[in-house]
């Protein structure tokens, strides 16, 4: 079976947030910079919060409710929560 994880799929699941309505713009500029970092050899994307913050020029509280209505909107989830020394 073929995995369906290259740059297609890729520009269609970020237009599927854009024009979802229920994220906001802050929530689109996470999700492209999410999936900057995406390896599809891994099948993750890895981002730290600090990391996040730098690329979209949000403070840290608004990264992570932004990325708190990614995940419970369904557009990502989380493997496993860093401790600060992984990114995920």
């Amino acid at each position: 079976m073929q995995r369906d994880d290259g740059l297609l799929a890729q520009h269609r699941f970020i237009l599927e947030v854009v024009t979802c309505g229920r994220f906001t713009a802050l929530d689109h500029a996470l999700a492209g910079t999410i999936m900057k970092r995406y390896y599809p050899k891994f099948g993750n994307a890895r981002c730290s919060l600090r990391y996040l913050e730098q690329a979209t020029g949000a403070t840290r509280p608004n990264v992570i409710a932004s990325r708190r209505r990614l995940v419970e909107g369904g557009a990502f989830y989380i493997v496993s929560e860093g401790i600060g020394t992984r990114p995920t």
